[in-house]
């Protein structure tokens, strides 16, 4: 079932911002850098999958590493460099992912403070965004 939704905040910038709508859709397998939306402490959450199980995630100087290579982040050309504060490397548990906003710069509910989530509790991924028109 396709969804419309809206974008409440500036975590997803530059890819989202608030105000903005996209089409969601419930999908069976999850997808790094797929962007998802999932309920954590009654509320709807927006983020970037970076990591999915079995990866290693380790953020040093600002940089996120994939299983000890570094991470493209095209989708954040609009950004300056975001002042990550260093993360051991993680290891992701069996269904689960390790998800981030794209806008590094602001205080953000994700990985870096709730860990990695567990699958079953994605509800839906975004697939396109409505005005101005664009697939992700």
């Amino acid at each position: 079932m396709i969804k419309i939704r809206k974008i409440k905040n500036n975590s997803m910038l530059p890819t989202l911002k608030n105000g903005d709508y996209v089409f969601t859709k419930k999908t069976q397998k999850i997808k790094r850098n797929q962007i998802v939306i999932f309920n954590f402490q009654n509320s709807l959450i927006i983020k970037r999958v970076i990591g999915i199980e079995k990866d290693h995630i380790l953020i040093h100087e600002g940089k996120i590493y994939l299983n000890q290579s570094k991470t493209s982040t095209n989708y954040l050309k609009k950004l300056p460099e975001s002042n990550f504060t260093d993360f051991d490397d993680v290891t992701i548990p069996k269904h689960h992912v390790y998800v981030l906003g794209d806008n590094r710069r602001q205080s953000s509910k994700d990985s870096r403070e709730i860990g990695t989530i567990n699958e079953s509790i994605i509800s839906e991924i975004v697939f396109l965004k409505i005005w101005p028109l664009k697939f992700l």
